[in-house]
């Protein structure tokens, strides 16, 4: 199986190119996010959703308050699942906090203790629960 999480867009109104969803998204964001949360919301694969990736806008007040609208749109529709974003400074309003990594050689390497075992090897999945009592980590295949 698959953990999978949902994210939305990798940019709000900050334009990284010409023709991007910055674009839109202050007209068009709760339909589209509602079309896809009420498309994923019974996957269950589906872990968590993201609100962005990379997104720049977080270190700003407008960016929060834009974050706390993208969430309440979520929860309206799924009350279950925690939000992240491929950020840190909006961390007071996320139930879970998203890592980029991007050096094999700085991951904590140390397995995920399982009781079943399996022969395949892993890929690359990555997050840490605040609680420290789970994670997944990077693992060379």
């Amino acid at each position: 199986g698959m953990y999978v999480l949902d994210e939305f867009c990798d940019g709000w109104y900050t334009p990284k190119n010409r023709y991007d969803y910055s674009n839109y998204i202050r007209a068009d964001f709760k339909r589209d996010l509602t079309w896809m949360i009420q498309r994923d919301k019974e996957h269950p694969s589906v872990i968590m959703y993201s609100i962005g990736n990379e997104v720049t806008e977080s270190a700003s007040q407008p960016g929060v308050e834009f974050a706390q609208k993208l969430i309440k749109t979520i929860k309206q529709i799924d009350r279950q699942r925690p939000v992240t974003c491929g950020v840190n400074p909006m961390l007071n309003v996320l139930a879970v906090k998203g890592i980029g990594l991007y050096q094999a050689d700085k991951v904590d390497k140390q397995p995920v203790q399982n009781k079943k075992k399996s022969s395949k090897k892993t890929g690359s999945a990555f997050f840490k629960c605040p609680d420290g009592k789970g994670k997944l980590v990077h693992r060379q295949s």
